[in-house]
C-alpha cells in the first residue's frame, strides 16, 4: 500500500506542541477526533497508550509509529506531527524521535495496518524519508515528499524484480555474514535463558551462568534491556524471517524491507511485535 493513501493535509501536524510523548500522543489523537475520524476521543486515546506503555513504538532513526485497535472506527486513520527539538520515545537506538506517524485501526483492517506499518518502516530505511519530512517547510511539501517516497519505492521494487537470488546472495556475502554480531550473542542468550528456565528448581550449571554473564557483558545495555522485556511479555525475543515474514507476529514484510533485514551490519526490529530478526 501506499502512505499517501493513508495521510492528508488536515491530518499533518508540521510543529508539534507536546513536550513528551504522552502529550504527543493526545495532540495527534485530538486531531483525528476534530477531523471525524475518531467518534470516541477517551476510549481511542486510552487505546494509544495502552499500546505504548507495552513497549516502545519508535522504530529508531528519528521515526515512531504509535499504533491501536480501537472498535468503533469506520477506516483506518492516521495523523502525521513533526517536532524539531525531538521527543524521548525510549527508543532502541537512544536518539529522540522527531516524526510521529500516529495510526489507528479498526479489527477489519488488521492486515491493512500491518502494511502500513512495513511499508513505513521501509521508506524510512531505504529512501531517507526522516532527513526529507524534517526539511519539508509545510504540510503539502510533507504530502509531496511522502508521495515521492511512494514512487521511488515502486520503481526501486521494480528493479529489484530484476536481480538474481544469486547475486544477492554473493553481495550478503561479501558483507561478512548473514546475521548481525549483536543479534547473533541474543539469539545464543536466548537458548541459554530457555535452557535456564527449562530447570527452574535444579541447581543451575556454573558453566551457563558463566556463558550468560559473558553474552551480557558483550551486548549494549539498550538492546539487553529490550531483549529481557521481550522475554519476560512475549517468550521469544529473537526471531526468523521466514518466507518474508516474522515468525512472531507473522507480520508479512515488504520484499525491500526483507532485503534490508538480511545487511548484518544493522540491528532490525520488528515493526509490530519489536522482536529482534535475523533471515534465515
Amino acid at each position: 500500500m501506499q502512505i499517501t493513501e493513508c495521510v492528508s493535509a488536515n491530518s499533518v501536524v508540521t510543529e508539534l506542541q507536546g513536550k513528551d510523548r504522552h502529550d504527543v500522543l493526545r495532540e495527534l489523537v485530538e486531531l483525528l477526533a476534530a477531523n471525524g475520524h475518531v467518534p470516541d476521543y477517551e476510549t481511542a486515546l486510552e487505546h494509544v497508550l495502552e499500546r505504548e506503555s507495552l513497549e516502545s513504538t519508535c522504530i529508531g532513526q528519528g521515526l515512531a509509529i504509535p499504533h491501536a485497535r480501537v472498535a468503533g472506527l469506520s477506516n483506518m486513520a492516521v495523523a502525521f506531527g513533526r517536532s524539531r527539538p525531538g521527543i524521548d520515545f525510549n527508543a532502541l537506538d537512544g536518539f529522540p524521535a522527531h516524526l510521529v506517524f500516529l495510526l489507528l485501526y479498526p479489527p477489519k483492517d488488521a492486515a491493512k495496518h500491518l502494511s502500513f506499518l512495513s511499508e513505513l518502516s521501509t521508506l524510512a530505511v531505504r529512501h531517507n524519508l526522516v532527513a526529507r519530512l524534517m526539511e519539508a517547510p509545510d504540510a503539502g511539501t510533507i504530502l509531496r515528499v511522502l508521495a515521492d517516497a511512494d514512487a521511488e519505492h515502486e520503481a526501486s521494487i521494480a528493479r529489484g524484480a530484476q536481480q538474481s537470488v544469486a547475486g544477492a546472495s554473493e553481495q550478503r556475502a561479501d558483507e561478512g555474514g548473514l546475521v548481525n554480531p549483536v543479534i547473533a550473542l541474543l539469539a545464543r542468550l536466548q537458548r541459554f535463558e530457555q535452557h535456564k528456565a527449562a530447570i527452574a528448581g535444579e541447581p543451575i550449571p556454573d558453566a551457563l551462568d558463566e556463558k550468560i554473564l559473558n553474552i551480557k557483558s558483550l551486548v549494549p545495555k539498550r538492546h539487553l534491556d529490550h531483549f529481557y522485556k521481550l522475554m519476560d511479555r512475549r517468550g521469544l525475543a529473537v526471531v526468523p524471517v521466514e518466507r518474508g515474514a516474522c515468525q512472531g507476529c507473522h507480520m508479512q514484510f515488504s520484499s525491500a524491507f526483507n532485503q534490508e533485514i538480511s545487511n548484518p551490519r544493522r540491528i532490525f526490529n520488528c515493526p509490530s511485535c519489536r522482536r529482534f530478526l535475523f533471515i534465515v
